[in-house]
């Protein structure tokens, strides 16, 4: 059972699996909350008629957690949890990879290069190097602004100080366009 939000043609389908909880509330930043359906093995789903972009945590007993699914956050690791369409990004690229013996592989901080548009921005010293190969150091949401990365903590949701998860897209299809494989 596929996890986190799903876009519909009726708005957007939510699934948490919280197996120990008696109840969950869906909060929708601006709405009245939903009460989500307790379906099977501890997990809960609620449908509502929100797309793109909106702002939604979950809610059980006192506590307001954002979704561990989550593919992007507002606020940070404890703020909102954000709806994101991942089929309406347009790829432009149709990449088929490259043979493993001819890498050449550099490590890549996207902080220290000012994000993903930044990465994206050096790619081209990059190949003027001889790099075949980027391996982006954690790119998941932590907690804070500046970071190595390996705490992170919504592991489907890049960190917002790097942008967004086009963003992201964006820097792998850059890449692909300059012949370079990226490892996360």
């Amino acid at each position: 059972m596929r996890w986190g939000p799903t876009p519909t043609a009726e708005g957007t389908r939510f699934r948490l699996w919280a197996p120990d909880a008696p109840a969950v509330t869906l909060q929708i930043d601006g709405r009245d909350d939903v009460p989500m359906t307790a379906v099977a093995d501890g997990w809960f789903e609620a449908q509502a008629p929100v797309g793109t972009g909106s702002r939604y945590r979950f809610r059980i007993g006192d506590l307001a957690v954002p979704d561990p699914a989550s593919r992007a956050q507002d606020g940070g690791v404890d703020g909102w949890s954000v709806v994101v369409d991942h089929a309406a990004y347009s790829w432009r690229t149709q990449w088929d990879g490259r043979q493993w013996e001819t890498m050449v592989i550099e490590e890549v901080h996207a902080g220290l290069l000012g994000g993903f548009a930044g990465v994206a921005a050096y790619l081209p010293r990059l190949v003027d190097l001889g790099v075949t190969a980027i391996e982006l150091m954690p790119v998941n949401a932590f907690g804070g602004t500046r970071n190595w990365g390996y705490d992170g903590v919504l592991p489907y949701a890049p960190a917002e100080s790097y942008g967004t998860p086009d963003d992201l897209k964006a820097l792998v299809d850059r890449a692909h366009e300059l012949g370079i494989s990226v490892f996360l």
